[in-house]
């Protein structure tokens, strides 16, 4: 799309004020952390180590748009993303965007990593994303030693799927509630159930 019809596209938004100013509200937040993580490497120095960086629960680490079909949640999420490309910060901020209803279907969180990693391969990233194809040729011994661990110790297992199921509700809880975003009953209710998923399987 040549930039006129990006900016066309761009003056006939309208409407859905409120979800760009909680969009604005998480980008920002994610933004000063990155500033803050930046001034403290620098300090640093040569001793910087990222496993040492800075944590932080200040700000919303995901925004999620959910509603019934057809509501603009593709064009809402497309709105996003331009306000982080036009957001001032230093580097831009890098926007990706995959659409999971075309190509082979994600049943599984490694074919949700997967089509990251080709997306960001295409844009030149290969190099920097090498340690995820390291893991992934490691990840066949990890799943095997879960599982066994699995198999040998039920009760622990089904104990620690649960622990996930409460931290996870708990946590989109509390970022909800901090940064207003949309997580609702369902929205809440969708997480937990994929974490539990995800450590079940």
């Amino acid at each position: 799309m040549n930039g006129e019809g990006i900016e066309e596209r761009r003056s006939i938004f309208i409407g859905r004020v409120q979800e760009q100013r909680q969009f604005k509200v998480a980008l920002q937040g994610l933004l000063a952390h990155h500033r803050r993580w930046r001034e403290w490497a620098e300090q640093v120095g040569d001793a910087f180590d990222p496993a040492d960086a800075l944590g932080d629960d200040s700000y919303a680490r995901i925004f999620i748009l959910h509603g019934i079909g057809g509501i603009g949640k593709t064009r809402l999420t497309e709105r996003c993303l331009e306000l982080a490309r036009e957001s001032e910060a230093d580097p831009a901020v890098l926007t990706i965007s995959i659409d999971l209803s075309r190509g082979l279907p994600v049943q599984q969180p490694t074919h949700l990593m997967d089509r990251l990693y080709n997306r960001l391969a295409e844009m030149g990233y290969a190099e920097e994303l090498s340690p995820y194809r390291q893991a992934q040729a490691e990840a066949p011994k990890v799943v095997e030693r879960v599982a066994r661990y699995r198999a040998e110790n039920r009760e622990r297992w089904n104990a620690l799927v649960q622990t996930a199921a409460a931290l996870i509700a708990k946590g989109a809880g509390a970022v909800g509630r901090a940064y207003g975003l949309p997580l609702d009953g369902t929205a809440t209710a969708f997480l937990q159930t994929a974490i539990v998923s995800t450590v079940a399987v």
